[in-house]
């Protein structure tokens, strides 16, 4: 819960550059900096999660759990990021999507 409650908060801090960069065309050099360190710590807290995921997470479920509850897991996750269980974009059912500016993260 931590991890998603820092990258909420660096998605948030990287939002509000971004779009005060877009209303006024201009990006200072802090707002560079800050930008590009808020990218940097999301970039280290994916790495992370996925790692633990990959390497604790999953191989326990896959033990603990039946190929019947994985399926349903997968669809369930795929279900919310807007994709196929293939990886493929499914089609909009007009529910919202969890992203920044439309992009899946």
């Amino acid at each position: 819960e931590r991890e998603h409650d820092e990258a909420e908060r660096l998605h948030a801090s990287v939002d509000a550059r971004v779009d005060g960069w877009l209303e006024s065309g201009r990006l200072s050099t802090a707002g560079t900096g800050a930008i590009a360190s808020d990218l940097k710590k999301l970039d280290r807290l994916y790495a992370e999660h996925i790692a633990f995921e990959d390497k604790v997470l999953f191989p326990a479920a896959a033990q603990a759990l039946g190929a019947d509850v994985l399926r349903c897991i997968g669809e369930e996750m795929a279900a919310r990021r807007g994709r196929n269980t293939d990886g493929t974009q499914a089609p909009d059912t007009g529910g919202a999507q969890h992203g920044t500016r439309g992009a899946q993260r």
